[in-house]
Formats: C-alpha cells, sequence, structure tokens
C-alpha cells in the first residue's frame, strides 16, 4: 500500500498522462506552392527580355523555362528575380514562354505569359530638301520634329539685310509649319544686355515647352532666356531630362550641369572629355563623350546628380571583341534598347554593374555618320557626310541612295512618328556654305 502522499503523487501523473493522451497529433503545417510571375520587360525584333520573379515555401527540386516547345533554361537553382534574354527569334510572331517548377512532392506547376516581338519598318519615304544662307558659314546643328505640321531647327544661318549687304547677325532658329520655313532672330537676354548668338541642341518636352541650347526656351510660344549661376565654359551640346523642371545640360570639356527649375548645379563629369551625347530613361542618365585629339572616347552614368565613371579609353579598346570607336550619340527609347552611334556601325548597349559590352547591329555605314535619332528598337536613323542618310529596322541597315549628295554634311536627325527631319550644311560654293534641312514622310 502507497503511503498517502505518493498516492496523490501516482494519481495526478495518471491524469495528467491521460489528458496528453486525449490531445490530437499536430499536423503538419502546409507550405505554400511555388510561384513565378513571369512579365515581359522588353521586345525587339529578334530579342526577348523577361523578368521571372519566383516565391515558394515548398521546397523545389527543378525549374525549367521553355520558349513554345523548346527549352531554354533548366536548373535546380532558381534566382528570386533575375531577367532572361531569349536571341534568335522571329519579328512580329507571338511567342508562349512556360516556367514548369517541380516541388519535392513531384507536383508539377505550370506558369505563361506570351510575348510578341516586333515587326520590322519600312525606310519607303517621300523626300523634301531645303537650303537657306545667303553669304558667310551657314548650318543646321540640330533639330526636332513635334508633328509633320510643327518641326524646329536651330543653327545659324546669315542673310543679307534690306539693302542687299551681309547681314552678320544669324538667323539662330528654323520653324516649319507644315507648308513653309520662317527664320527667326532670337535674343538671349542677360541683366544688361540682350543678343543673337547661334544655337547649337535642342530638346523638345511638349509642343508648348521647348529648351534651346543657349538656355533659351519656348513657352506658349513666347521665348525666355535663363541666367546660368554657374561657371559653364561651352557651349551646351546636347539636353536631357524627364521635364523642363529637371534637366542637365552637357558640353565640351566634361561640363556637365543639372536644373531644377530655379537654380543650376555644376556636377562632377570625372572626365575632360568633350560631352557629346546625353539620354535619360527612367531616373537615370546615360552620357558618352570623346576627344579627337587623344583618340580617347567615355561612356558615364549619372543618377541622383551622381556620376559614375563606367569607361574612359582609347578608340581601339576591344570590349567582348567589339572596338569601343570614337562614341558620338546615345539613345535610349526602352528599358534595354539602349543605342550608341560610333564612327562606323549602331552597337546595342548593355550595361551589366561596372563593365559594358556592345553588340554590333547590321548596321556598317558607308561613309561617316555625325548623329542618330529613332523611336525603339526597329526604326533607328543615322546622318552624316556625303548626303549619307541610313534607317535601321532592327535587322537590316539601308541607306537612302536618291538623296545622297557629296556636298552636303548631315549634322543632325531626327524622329517623331512617320516624320524623319535632316539638317546641316551644303559645301557646294567653294566661298560658303549653305544650311540644308531635308523632311521625309513615310509613305508606306
Amino acid at each position: 500500500m502507497l503511503p498517502i502522499n505518493s498516492f496523490w503523487y501516482y494519481l495526478a501523473a495518471v491524469i495528467f498522462l491521460s489528458f496528453l493522451g486525449c490531445q490530437k497529433p499536430t499536423e503538419p503545417q502546409k507550405l505554400s506552392p511555388p510561384t513565378v510571375v513571369i512579365t515581359p520587360e522588353d521586345a525587339s525584333c529578334t530579342e526577348v527580355w523577361l523578368r521571372l520573379q519566383f516565391s515558394t515555401e515548398e521546397p523545389v527540386t527543378s525549374v525549367t523555362l521553355s520558349r513554345n516547345d523548346s527549352i531554354i533554361y533548366r536548373n535546380t537553382i532558381f534566382p528570386a528575380d533575375t531577367v532572361f534574354f531569349d536571341a534568335g527569334l522571329e519579328p512580329n510572331r507571338v511567342y508562349l514562354y512556360n516556367a514548369a517548377v517541380t516541388d519535392q512532392k513531384g507536383k508539377k506547376y505550370d506558369f505563361m505569359s506570351e510575348v510578341r516581338t516586333l515587326d520590322t519598318t519600312s525606310s519607303d519615304y517621300v523626300w523634301q530638301t531645303f537650303v537657306f544662307g545667303e553669304h558667310s558659314h551657314s548650318i543646321i546643328r540640330d533639330i526636332a520634329v513635334i508633328d509633320e505640321n510643327n518641326i524646329w531647327a536651330v543653327g545659324d544661318i546669315y542673310l543679307k539685310d534690306n539693302f542687299g549687304n551681309n547681314d552678320f547677325t544669324c538667323y539662330n532658329m528654323a520653324h516649319w509649319d507644315g507648308q513653309s520655313w520662317n527664320l527667326l532672330q532670337t535674343k538671349y537676354y542677360t541683366q544688361s544686355s540682350s543678343f543673337v548668338t547661334l544655337i547649337s541642341s535642342i530638346k523638345v518636352f511638349s509642343s508648348e515647352n521647348i529648351w534651346y541650347g543657349n538656355l533659351l526656351y519656348m513657352e506658349q510660344d513666347s521665348f525666355y532666356s535663363i541666367p546660368l549661376n554657374i561657371s559653364f565654359p561651352s557651349l551646351i551640346m546636347d539636353i536631357a531630362g524627364p521635364d523642363p523642371k529637371n534637366i542637365v545640360v552637357i558640353g565640351e570639356n566634361g561640363n556637365l550641369a543639372h536644373y531644377n527649375g530655379s537654380s543650376w548645379t555644376k556636377l562632377e563629369s570625372q572626365t575632360n572629355l568633350d560631352l557629346t551625347s546625353i539620354t535619360y530613361y527612367e531616373g537615370k542618365y546615360y552620357i558618352i563623350g570623346n576627344k579627337e585629339e587623344t583618340g580617347y572616347s567615355c561612356l558615364l552614368e549619372l543618377k541622383d546628380n551622381v556620376t559614375k565613371k563606367i569607361f574612359e579609353g582609347s578608340w581601339f579598346t576591344p570590349h567582348n571583341g567589339e572596338y569601343v570607336g570614337e562614341l558620338l550619340k546615345i539613345n535610349q527609347y526602352s528599358k534595354y534598347g539602349i543605342y550608341i552611334r560610333s564612327d562606323g556601325w549602331i552597337y546595342r548597349l548593355e550595361v551589366l554593374r561596372d563593365s559594358f559590352y556592345l553588340k554590333q547591329t547590321n548596321s556598317r555605314f558607308t561613309r561617316y555618320t555625325y548623329d542618330m535619332s529613332g523611336t525603339g528598337h526597329n526604326n533607328i536613323w543615322v546622318a552624316g557626310e556625303g548626303g549619307t542618310v541610313g534607317h535601321y529596322n532592327g535587322i537590316n541597315y539601308q541607306e537612302i541612295s536618291s538623296i545622297r549628295n557629296s556636298a552636303t554634311f548631315y549634322r543632325c536627325v531626327n524622329v517623331n512618328g512617320n516624320v524623319v527631319a535632316i539638317g546641316g550644311e551644303d559645301l557646294s560654293s567653294p566661298l560658303l556654305s549653305k544650311a540644308r534641312i531635308t523632311i521625309g514622310k513615310k509613305i508606306r
């Protein structure tokens, strides 16, 4: 017989164990199945960029990415967020991409998305040419198409006065209204004086707000000048930005500045090369420059007013088997549609952290070109010496023979919609040059 105290301890233990025995066994926690979000980020005529975002609590044994019936990626390790690049496709075709995920129980999950590649574009245009200038050296330095009835060109055009004498105050703007050109002598105003000077660049934010390279801007048909509160010893070679209250300008000898809508800030470019072209997309600028005297080019990235030098070196520096060359123009048309025109080719630029590589397009120029403009992967135009005007349609490059002129040097080109405008100089006469503008309208 148990002692009284031991009996009560024994009874409590029995009751406790009985209670535990009545509890239901703990069920294993249910894990959420894997998911993959497939987002098409960009497409050219022959390439697709896909972002795959992957999440799971259930362990995964394999992931397979397919295009139609072709497997393009298979692995047991899958990054949570990555961009896949698929090439060798056909223009204007819909492709079905499928991400198949298998968990450790052998269950398969499929996630799909359709992507259409771009179609090629036509270079079948009808062309008009206009020539201006009566003495000295007249030239169009930049041009902008708002629509077929609203085109602006800048530079310096010299005419005679009402008495037939040479007027050495240049006309620095020309406007096309769809029927004729109107030449303007637009003044730049300082606190103490006003004067007319050549204009080297133009940036259109809207039909009602246009900026010109000597810090003039037009708003609702009136012209205003913006004084610099910083030292900027250079012509403004290019302008870029999301809106008129947030722009960046570039110039020779590494000059770089930002305007916030009320004042200017001089920025450190980390180079002394002549900055020639700037492009803006989603909060980031890319800038290129070069110096003929040294044979050097540079590629810069600017974000939040901080410059990062991606490259600076000789034109003969190879990157992924491609020589950098004389970098002259950069445009960004979409997330991955960053294109650089060098002295001989159009390259697509891929920036990977602090390095880059150039993908050569099928676009070998027959003559030296000065400028490039476009609307996307499949519609890029270049213009240059000998009246060279070339079009890249996303796969092939073609030069327009009908407007070629050995005495013409086209310095600028701009495209909007179905209109392309090209400007430069005509050197037919040994005593003077004339400003030349050619407008092309797409007919199919």
